[in-house]
């Protein structure tokens, strides 16, 4: 078969088989092991399907790929942070010196220390809101005889809840970045199966230009013998005298054609074998010292190629169809996400907190003027909150409403753009992809 028809028959594998070639979720695995290459005698015997195998482990184009799509996998991960949730724990104290402006200060001069501990956990929910939980407690300690508790333990917990009712409500805001992650990830996966394709089709390309190489120097080789001969039968003609002395000018300057021909083929072969060894990722001076003796013959059997079939199959899988849909799903994503930052801010609050209160009690006996101390602290006002004794709620709305919203309506109009931009790509794309296998099936 010729190398046109074999060209030909590659060409449509690649336009139209391209996706299909992969049937799942193409996985980042830019730390695996990389397949050596190893020869005896400096000679490697190389058929086709080795030397796909090869550029598949070795080809550095498709390891920047599977770099791209491990950093895609990383922004999944970032992006599924959105719900993660927050801890907090704080402490901290003062100690302040003041003097008294009226009897009723309780001392001359007032000295207070206060010491105050937080902890709390929030996190947000899928609806938009917020939800948290809050626990603080602060102990006050005094010199003004006024404080009956002293030192004194205020302690409350908290439940608070906020929940846009407009803007920013529901989860196509709060997983935006997740959906938009994950989509980047797989436009990632097909450009790397886009990749794989190119190179799978460099390489056979790239084999059989140097099959092709081999057998030019063969033939310019016997072109040189068959020109050798024809000037040798030549001397002997001038020789014996039924030839003249010009003929033999003649016939050497064939040998020097001849002879450059084969020089010229020897270089092409040599080109075609770097190309050979580039795309199948070949680094070390040893590798490229290597000379490579191609094991495949130039035996195929005909493609027969169905228009309708090719058609279809090309446009369900090629990578580029897939990568442009994707696209237009995040264009479709911005105009949604558009649309809802027009919308006015309407947030519900919510709060239900229980506190309490502790510490050591002093009193004095107005009769005989006895002083008597209860000690108490932390625990007693925790005890008030399991008890459920002081129960403090707050429940309102909060609404901000810009005025005009031009940045917002201008962000509208620029997501529907796009989003034409993109539906006008994709059918362009389609298009191209259709001429493309029309071409490839008439040839």
């Amino acid at each position: 078969m010729s190398s046109m028809k074999i060209c030909t028959s590659l060409l449509i594998l690649t336009l139209v088989i391209s996706g299909a070639l992969f049937g799942g979720e193409f996985q980042a695995g830019p730390a695996e092991d990389r397949m050596s290459v190893s020869a005896e005698g400096g000679e490697l015997d190389l058929d086709l399907k080795t030397a796909r195998e090869i550029a598949l482990k070795r080809n550095l184009d498709l390891l920047v790929g599977r770099y791209d799509l491990a950093i895609s996998d990383t922004g999944v991960s970032g992006a599924s942070a959105t719900f993660d949730p927050s801890f907090k724990l704080g402490v901290s104290g003062d100690y302040t010196e003041s003097p008294a402006a009226s009897q009723l200060d309780g001392a001359e001069v007032n000295i207070s220390r206060n010491t105050s501990f937080s902890l709390g956990l929030s996190s947000v929910i899928p609806t938009g809101g917020n939800l948290s939980l809050d626990l603080s407690s602060r102990r006050t300690e005094t010199n003004s005889q006024f404080y009956f508790l002293n030192p004194s333990w205020f302690t409350r917990l908290s439940a608070n809840f906020t929940q846009p009712l407009l803007k920013n409500f529901g989860t196509l805001v709060s997983r935006s970045r997740i959906v938009i992650a994950r989509t980047s990830r797989k436009q990632a996966a097909e450009n790397l199966k886009l990749q794989v394709v190119g190179v799978l089709q460099q390489v056979d390309q790239a084999y059989w230009d140097f099959k092709a190489a081999q057998v030019a120097v063969d033939v310019k080789r016997h072109s040189l013998d068959l020109a050798q001969q024809l000037l040798d039968e030549t001397k002997e003609r001038i020789r014996v005298g039924t030839s003249a002395p010009i003929d033999q000018v003649q016939s050497e300057a064939s040998v020097a054609a001849r002879r450059q021909d084969v020089i010229l083929a020897e270089n092409a072969l040599d080109n075609a074998e770097d190309a050979l060894k580039k795309v199948l990722g070949f680094e070390t001076a040893g590798e490229w010292n290597l000379s490579i003796r191609t094991t495949d013959s130039y035996e195929f059997e005909a493609i027969a190629a169905d228009l309708g079939k090719s058609m279809k199959e090309a446009l369900r899988n090629r990578s580029e169809l897939l990568r442009q849909k994707l696209g237009l799903e995040l264009s479709d994503l911005n105009v949604k996400l558009a649309r809802n930052a027009l919308l006015p801010q309407l947030d519900l609050r919510a709060t239900y907190g229980l506190g309490g209160l502790g510490g050591s009690l002093t009193s004095v006996n107005p009769a005989t003027g006895e002083v008597t101390k209860i000690a108490g602290g932390f625990n007693d006002s925790f005890d008030q909150i399991v008890r459920l004794d002081y129960p403090q709620w707050t429940l309102g709305l909060n609404l901000t409403m810009p005025l005009g919203n031009t940045a917002a309506r201008a962000d509208l109009a620029k997501s529907r753009f796009e989003k034409d931009r993109s539906e006008a790509q994709l059918a362009a794309l389609r298009q191209s992809i259709t001429h493309e296998v029309r071409l490839a099936v008439r040839a």
